[in-house]
């Protein structure tokens, strides 16, 4: 497919999921005074976040595989969201609120087609869980980009990962851009869980951005 209709797909996709999650808003949580934000203030903030993404993109780490290339790319759009974001919002964890929000409304997007493929395979939960992660494992989250290894484990899908080329990518953008990345990104994967199967639960004890050497990661389906 075409990398000009690509872009165009993301932005009207984007434009939307903006629209839905920002409009109506706090501009700022603790002042209401300063009213909320309104579709045209969401319209701006897209249009600065593609701009922002075209000076980020070229500094993105070349990755050897499609998953690996379209994480990063969506790291990289992530990091023009906060800093178009924080243009508006004075408060740097309200602006990570609102990003993260967003990412979110696209994380759970994209999960939807292996959500629906797992329940047409499977009615179990656990066996559900299995399968997306696997699925998740041959794609975005694809070697060599991306180490893992998976653990034998009856009680959960273990999987540990000792390298993120996002993680590396937000490395090379300073201090603040890896804090976003740890209160953002990294959060995503706990009501991940929940929206995959229900029983859902993650559990991760040690994480790669907190300068832990490894994301052991548990994929747990509770039993009711």
């Amino acid at each position: 497919m075409d990398k000009g209709i690509v872009r165009w797909i993301y932005r009207v996709f984007g434009l939307r999921n903006a629209r839905a999650v920002l409009v109506g808003r706090r501009r700022c949580p603790r002042h209401m005074e300063k009213g909320r934000f309104t579709r045209r203030d969401v319209d701006r903030i897209m249009d600065q976040t593609w701009s922002n993404f075209d000076s980020l993109i070229p500094q993105a780490i070349p990755q050897e595989t499609a998953g690996g290339r379209r994480n990063v790319s969506m790291g990289v759009y992530s990091l023009a969201l906060y800093q178009a974001l924080r243009d508006v919002v004075e408060d740097k964890a309200y602006a990570t609120e609102l990003a993260t929000d967003l990412c979110w409304k696209s994380y759970e997007q994209s999960l939807g087609p292996s959500r629906f493929l797992a329940r047409l395979v499977t009615r179990d939960p656990k066996k559900q869980m299995n399968f997306m992660m696997r699925t998740g494992l041959r794609y975005p989250f694809s070697r060599p980009d991306y180490d893992w290894k998976v653990h034998p484990d009856d009680d959960a899908f273990a999987v540990d990962f000792y390298r993120c080329p996002v993680l590396d990518y937000f490395k090379t953008q300073g201090e603040e851009a890896v804090e976003f990345f740890r209160n953002s990104w990294c959060t995503l994967d706990f009501p991940l869980a929940e929206f995959m199967v229900k029983g859902g639960r993650y559990e991760r004890p040690h994480t790669l951005s907190a300068g832990d050497e490894v994301c052991d990661m548990r994929w747990i389906t509770d039993k009711e």
